[in-house]
């Protein structure tokens, strides 16, 4: 039987693959679907014209995720 260490070590490796797997796989549906394209790339161009020292990227991922959640979606009109 491994030494409670060794276990955990390589419970960590795996779980750090699997987490990695899913970032890819949902950075790819976010590429493949076009309305977020289109979201991602207005909200980071008023993003960068406001502040052109940020890296508008990351906060514009931020954004749009934080305002398609489940509740918010859902939110009516």
């Amino acid at each position: 039987m491994p030494a409670p260490r060794e276990l955990g070590t390589r419970t960590s490796c795996r779980a750090s693959a699997t987490a990695r797997s899913q970032n890819a796989s949902s950075e790819d549906s976010r590429k493949r679907h076009s309305v977020y394209g289109f979201r991602h790339g207005h909200i980071s161009a008023l993003l960068a014209e406001e502040r052109p020292d940020l890296d508008a990227e990351l906060p514009a991922h931020l954004l749009i995720g934080a305002l398609q959640n489940g509740p918010i979606v859902h939110l009516p009109a």
